[in-house]
């Protein structure tokens, strides 16, 4: 700790200081000293711009008599994603973001009184949606809230509070709906000074923003905060859900599945957003902590221009920020707190990831569950130009003990980046987890290798390169793809279309396993060593188990799961091996005696691990070349082998009407 190190890490961009003798006074010389960033700052009839404590000279003069000067200057640690050195140093040149013009760009528009409309009758609470499709509803201050889920057009909500003693929705995980959900080709929404509490579920952004100038930009605006759970009327209170239930997790503590999600057609400007998972009873006096389930923060898949200044989003299970695809946006300081009760139960828990996109899975960790199976703080996955202007993740304590914080590992990872481009992350403030950033497949940034005081302090993450950050080793495919599927994804429920159009990180020769056929060798074993990669088969697993889950309700389930079904069935056959030699079966397969037929196969060969293990395996999937034949191929097996079990061919996935 350190007297001169009151603020961990100050951020000033895109800011006009004017007429005052001083602009900036700061401890820069003291031990743990703040970081300090400064971008794109003019400072106008100052004497002096910044100063240090303990200098009597200014550390930059201002532009005194009426003058202006615009700078760039940092001191603090640096760190370049090419060779992750550190540095801690006071300059004027710094490596700046490449600003996307639709994210400096003026927005305003104009609108008359006739285009709004009260949203709620005088004497009732109750929003009327109807209402809200064909003008602007403007709601009351006081307590509202909607009859159901809210779909509008347009959007201008003023000063709302839950209804204390309403319990409106009640809908299993996999069934999750929004709360409100703004939709529209050029709508435009302003949402001011509302909380939304569960039940509802999710707050939906899914305007598509305009960018024709003559008409002007349109944004959207909120002004609100999320509170699942730890008050009045919640049901979600201490005792109802007090803390440390852990085996034993009722469903009446699993509350929301996701806050807020801004879709890729979207544009959003947030400003003093909190998405909170109770972690505590607001409403008793001793504020007892609570286990409340929440999955997932706030979810950003918008094309921008996006803006979020001053959000925070705590104690989710899966994640607490999470861009998927997003492009263009600027986040402004945001503070995130992963669950107390964490690694008890273990993530995804009590959850089942694949319901919306990228949904993190945990197959990294197996049975190391401590410090590895806990939310992750801030994902950014296959997107780009993305700006951080100021962050705080925390990790404060391990299934509610503090003890972890001795140590500065309570949780292993919390920010990652995988495939992404143009990725700016500026004064960067972390506790109680172990790597400040996980970028895939590369050399994390370590907390301590940046520790400043009581936290860990990055001023700049830069990457200078021109790839993307967090290369996949598979650059991965699609069995259903959003453009050239469109008709077939356009007929089914969002959760299914997110478990459809996940990404399959395989090899792309795994795609080629979509055809039914034996599964023989590939003549190569680096390309099966490839082919065959753990992560892979994690991969197929969880596309085609989220897809069965997801599209269960869908009246072609079946057809849907297909694709992924044979190419995991395919896979396993594939990838399987001797567990003597360590051969892949396909190639002892391959040197086998060539025969008339089985009943003149050697019986070591009839009989081996590999060639009894690849009938079983086809007979215990619909999904393989499992027939008559290979029925009758079994069950000689069985007979010369003295084996036993089943035989018989599973029903088919599809019936087909004779011809």
């Amino acid at each position: 700790m350190s007297s001169g190190h009151g603020v961990g890490s100050f951020v000033l961009v895109d800011a006009v200081t004017a007429n005052t003798p001083s602009g900036t006074l700061t401890s820069l010389y003291s031990t743990n000293s703040t970081a300090f960033l400064l971008q794109n700052v003019e400072f106008y009839n100052i004497e002096k711009a910044i100063m240090a404590e303990r200098r009597a000279d200014p550390i930059l003069t201002g532009g005194g008599g009426g003058g202006g000067t615009t700078c760039s200057l940092m001191h603090g640690a640096l760190a370049s994603t090419l060779r992750m050195q550190m540095f801690n140093l006071l300059r004027k040149v710094l490596p700046t973001m490449q600003r996307a013009k639709e994210l400096v760009s003026p927005i305003s528009y104009n609108k008359g009184t006739f285009n709004f409309s009260p949203a709620v009758d005088h004497n009732t609470p109750i929003l009327d949606t109807a209402r809200c499709s064909t003008s602007r509803p403007m709601g009351p201050r006081g307590t509202a809230f909607p009859k159901g889920p809210a779909s509008l057009d347009r959007l201008g909500l003023r000063s709302w509070q839950q209804d204390p003693n309403s319990r409106m929705l009640t809908i299993p995980m996999w069934r999750s709906k929004w709360a409100m959900k703004a939709t529209s080709g050029l709508s435009r929404s302003k949402i001011y000074c509302l909380l939304f509490q569960v039940p509802p579920l999710e707050l939906s952004w899914w305007n598509e923003i305009s960018m024709n100038l003559a008409r002007g930009r349109q944004d959207y605006g909120v002004n609100s905060h999320f509170r699942v759970g730890g008050a009045k009327g919640s049901h979600l209170q201490a005792s109802e859900c007090p803390k440390k239930q852990f085996p034993l997790i009722k469903q009446a503590y699993i509350a929301a599945s996701l806050l807020l999600r801004i879709t890729s057609s979207a544009s959003a400007y947030l400003e003093n957003v909190w998405a909170w998972t109770a972690d505590h009873d607001l409403d008793v006096k001793s504020q007892d902590p609570i286990d409340v389930f929440s999955a997932r923060g706030i979810l950003v898949e918008s094309h921008g221009p996006t803006w979020m200044y001053g959000t925070a989003s705590e104690h989710n299970v899966l994640y607490q920020y999470q861009l998927p695809g997003a492009q263009k946006i600027v986040m402004g300081m945001i503070q995130t707190e992963t669950p107390y009760f964490q690694p008890l139960p273990a993530a995804p828990e009590p959850f089942k990831p694949g319901q919306f996109p990228n949904d993190p899975v945990f197959t990294n960790c197996g049975n190391s569950i401590a410090g590895c199976a806990m939310a992750w703080a801030v994902r950014i996955i296959n997107s780009s130009t993305v700006y951080i202007l100021g962050s705080g993740l925390y990790s404060w304590l391990a299934f509610y003990t503090q003890d972890c914080l001795e140590t500065g590992h309570c949780q292993e990872q919390g920010f990652y980046v995988e495939q992404s481009t143009n990725t700016w992350v500026y004064n960067l403030v972390t506790k109680g987890i172990t790597e400040s950033i996980s970028p895939a497949g590369e050399t994390p940034l370590y907390a301590r290798d940046v520790q400043n005081g009581y936290t860990s302090s990055l001023l700049a993450w830069l990457h200078t390169g021109t790839g993307a950050i967090g290369k996949r080793k598979f650059p991965g495919f699609y069995l259903w793809d959003g453009e050239m599927d469109r008709d077939v994804l356009s007929g089914v429920s969002s959760t299914c279309k997110a478990s459809l159009t996940r990404l399959v990180e395989c090899h792309d020769q795994v795609y080629m396993l979509r055809a039914l056929q034996w599964r023989g060798s590939m003549h190569n074993d680096t390309l099966t060593d490839l082919m065959c990669d753990k992560t892979c088969g994690q991969s197929l697993q969880l596309w085609f188990e989220s897809v069965l889950a997801g599209c269960a309700r869908e009246q072609d389930h079946v057809v849907l799961a297909e694709p992924g079904g044979i190419i995991w069935a395919g896979w396993n056959e594939t990838c399987v091996k001797d567990p003597n030699t360590g051969k892949y079966c396909g190639n002892a397969i391959n040197e086998f005696t060539v025969v008339r037929s089985i009943s003149d196969m050697p019986h070591s060969e009839l009989c081996s691990y590999c060639y009894v293990t690849r009938y079983k395996m086809m007979q215990a999937t619909p999904y393989s070349i499992y027939d008559k034949t290979y029925q009758s191929d079994l069950e000689f097996i069985h007979s010369k082998c003295g084996l036993s079990g089943p035989t018989s061919i599973l029903p088919p996935l599809q019936e087909f009407p004779d011809p």
